[in-house]
């Protein structure tokens, strides 16, 4: 395989990663949450398939998507479900 080839997939990867991150907000994969880890570890190893081109580009994209999708949903209902008991536990 061709360096060029390699370091453009190596760039889009970095900033379609970074477009995910940015648009998911910084609480959803910022905290040390095991989810979050989880996460990281499936797109760590979809970033070195896209690289060595075992899987296309468009199958990183729709792939990370939906996993970032998914991590962003879930941890907004689990931020949304623990609301009410932070309001009834406060003593204000």
């Amino acid at each position: 395989m061709e360096l060029w080839h390699v370091v453009s997939r190596v760039l889009f990867g970095y900033f379609f990663a970074l477009v995910l991150i940015r648009g998911s907000g910084r609480r959803t994969v910022g905290r040390n949450e095991l989810s979050s880890f989880v996460v990281i570890l499936v797109i760590g190893d979809m970033f070195d398939n896209l690289f060595w081109s075992e899987i296309s580009v468009a199958q990183f994209a729709v792939g990370a998507g939906t996993i970032m999708l998914t991590h962003f949903i879930a941890r907004s209902a689990a931020g949304r479900a623990g609301a009410p008991s932070r309001r009834i536990r406060s003593s204000a």
